[in-house]
């Protein structure tokens, strides 16, 4: 059986990957580092595994981060977008998705935001962008923090609990991704309201 982490970095993975398809100007260029991006972690983790869930979170996050505070060039977030949409297609093989179905359906999501994003200025306007980025970002520092808050759930069982027996009973995964992800959703939107993001995103464009 598939952890939900590693459910909760598939769906970090497919989200991170559209989002970011749409974070940068459409071009030819910045299509073929989609491509490139894509190609190499398909490569990457069909040699070497997929990274840790931990670690892709991390670095999902900081990327998104990257994008918002407008430090990285096109072609990174263009890079960063094929990269996510390979570890999407390892993530999915990991639950028994075949290996060919899961490429198509990774590379679908990516050929879907790239079409829809140069067919229509409004299909993601930079407020929307912004929020989208914000919320991955804090999505992934969530999820790369659920390891260590499950691990401190145990050494406090096995600490409380006489029982050894009772001290091996983990903590429910879906329960720390279900009320950590609205506890979060919920302070991110009122934060990012109250912020400069939020009042830069209001004004007329």
């Amino acid at each position: 059986m598939v952890s939900p982490l590693y459910v909760a970095v598939w769906l970090l993975c497919a989200l991170g990957a559209a989002v970011f398809a749409v974070s940068f100007p459409q071009s030819w260029f910045t299509r073929a580092a989609v491509v490139i991006g894509f190609i190499a972690s398909v490569l990457w983790t069909s040699r070497a595994g997929l990274l840790p869930p931990a670690a892709i979170a991390t670095l999902t996050a900081i990327a998104a981060g990257l994008i918002l505070a407008e430090r990285s060039v096109p072609t990174f977030s263009a890079l960063c977008s094929g990269m996510l949409g390979g570890m999407l297609a390892a993530e999915l093989q990991l639950q028994k998705v075949p290996e060919a179905g899961a490429w198509i359906l990774s590379a679908a999501i990516l050929l879907a935001s790239l079409i829809l994003a140069s067919v229509s200025e409004n299909f993601a306007p930079a407020g929307m962008r912004e929020e989208a980025l914000l919320g991955i970002a804090v999505l992934g520092v969530l999820i790369a923090a659920i390891p260590g808050v499950t691990a401190g759930w145990q050494s406090a069982l096995a600490l409380n609990i006489s029982e050894r027996a009772s001290a091996s009973v983990p903590i429910p995964m879906w329960a720390v991704v279900s009320a950590g992800i609205s506890c979060a959703a919920g302070a991110t939107w009122a934060t990012f309201r109250s912020s400069g993001f939020g009042a830069r995103a209001r004004r007329p464009r």
